[in-house]
């Protein structure tokens, strides 16, 4: 009576044979890291006793109609050539660990979530939860984020939008959001979590302060047992052998937080870069070992120098965040252009009376030319002026560029992205302009 089946990292090539099927007593099969084409089996679908099935870094290409396992604990079919939408009614609902990363998947994440959002508790058994490099659509279901024993959710790369609901699953240890379309601003439940270790924003659109934000725990992620506890958490009967009794002692506490997702020094991690976050920078987020990029792509700072140790030193330049050295940089500008601008107004017509007058009475002609030449300057001048007066008028009364933002004469060098390069190019060619206008009148 087979009860387990492993072939993983193997050469297997050709398509899953579906007299595995026949197996009615397996419990696990593993056929990962191989070299398999086509579809899953339906009739593997049919396996009442299979706890985990481990399909992943093949090249499976379908889905059977339904997982119809009553005891699937484990399903990882990551790393394939899968696609196309999922059905709502495709995954059992004792699943511990859903693993669809890295496929092509499409359609709307609620056909996912959809059954898992019914059950009682919230989110039934998942404990994993893994979308990632798919593209998913949608915005990111209020129910998701609060699935009770949950503590690994991946939703990077896809293409999620919207902002970002009350997250109250309260297990939550790794949190991947990055490289999405993700708007609005941080929620405040966010804050809350306790055992929050790993959290990945960057390359959004998300807004605000980050005032509050707590990463309160290491990374709590053990690779010297990862692969063991991956596949073989709850069989420990399997390693024990290998394993002395502090080993042991060791596996059994971190069999349920190895997530193989923290930085190899082990520190909390956190990424914010290329989003919209601004003001005043937090100095801790709640743990004194934090690895971060937070700066770039950003508008955080409030003239200040900053006083964060979790952020690095190299992101900490004056110039990529408003700094006293910003601040110092622009203050002058504003200010001469405001009283250029008043003596232009006051003086413009004499000036240029005058100047015709002398113009007419010069007998020489390299004269008369260098008079010439200072109306063309102020010519130019006055036409600079007027197309770097729109800039003006958003830095001087505009308020806010984004949310709990300054005014965007604050705007550093690390908010110029890719994205958005439009209005990016145009805030830039106007500021250059300005510079013109300063430099025509000074000359």
């Amino acid at each position: 009576m087979l009860q387990w089946l492993f072939l993983q990292q193997n050469q297997l090539s050709g398509e899953i044979p579906r007299q595995l099927g026949e197996l009615e007593h397996l419990e696990e099969l593993y056929l990962s890291k191989n070299q398999l084409i086509g579809a899953i089996p339906d009739e593997l679908g049919q396996l009442q006793y299979l706890e985990q099935l481990l399909f992943h870094s093949n090249q499976l290409t379908a889905m059977p109609y339904v997982f119809n396992m009553s005891s699937l604990k484990v399903l990882d079919i990551s790393r394939n050539h899968l696609s196309g939408e999922l059905g709502r009614e495709l995954f059992p609902q004792p699943l511990q660990v859903l693993d669809l990363s890295h496929n092509k998947f499409a359609g709307d994440i609620w056909n996912i979530t959809d059954n898992f959002c019914a059950l009682i508790p919230k989110g039934g058994s998942l404990k994993e939860l893994r979308l990632n490099h798919n593209k998913l659509t949608g915005q990111i279901p209020p129910c998701l984020m609060q699935f009770e024993r949950l503590n690994f959710l991946a939703l990077n790369n896809n293409r999620f939008h919207g902002a970002l609901p009350e997250i109250e699953a309260s297990q939550l240890v790794i949190l991947t959001l990055h490289k999405n379309a993700l708007t609005g601003v941080l929620p405040k439940t966010l804050y809350t979590l306790a055992h929050l270790g790993v959290l990945t924003l960057h390359e959004n659109s998300i807004g605000g302060g980050l005032e509050g934000l707590n990463l309160s725990v290491p990374c709590l992620d053990n690779s010297r047992f990862r692969m063991w506890v991956y596949w073989n958490c709850k069989r420990g009967s399997l390693i024990r052998p290998l394993l002395s009794g502090d080993e042991l002692q060791q596996l059994d506490a971190n069999c349920p937080r190895s997530n193989g997702a923290c930085p190899r020094n082990g520190l909390a991690n956190i990424t914010l870069h290329h989003n919209r976050f601004s003001c005043a920078v937090p100095e801790s987020l709640g743990n004194s070992e934090v690895s971060s990029l937070a700066i770039m792509g950003n508008m955080l700072g409030n003239g200040s120098l900053l006083n964060a140790p979790w952020i690095s030193r190299e992101e900490q330049q004056p110039f990529l965040y408003y700094s006293p050295k910003a601040w110092k940089s622009t203050m002058p500008i504003l200010t001469g252009c405001l009283m250029l601008t008043t003596l232009a107004a006051l003086c413009h017509q004499k000036l240029r009376r005058k100047l015709e007058e002398a113009s007419l009475n010069l007998s020489n002609i390299s004269e008369a030319r260098v008079v010439a030449s200072n109306l063309a300057l102020m010519k130019i001048a006055a036409c600079t002026f007027l197309l770097a007066s729109p800039l003006l008028l958003i830095f001087g009364l505009s308020g806010k560029y984004y949310d709990c933002s300054p005014p965007l004469w604050q705007t550093t060098a690390a908010n110029f992205s890719a994205e958005g390069w439009c209005a990016q190019f145009g805030v830039i060619v106007l500021w250059c302009a300005m510079q013109v206008l300063f430099r025509c009148i000074l000359a």
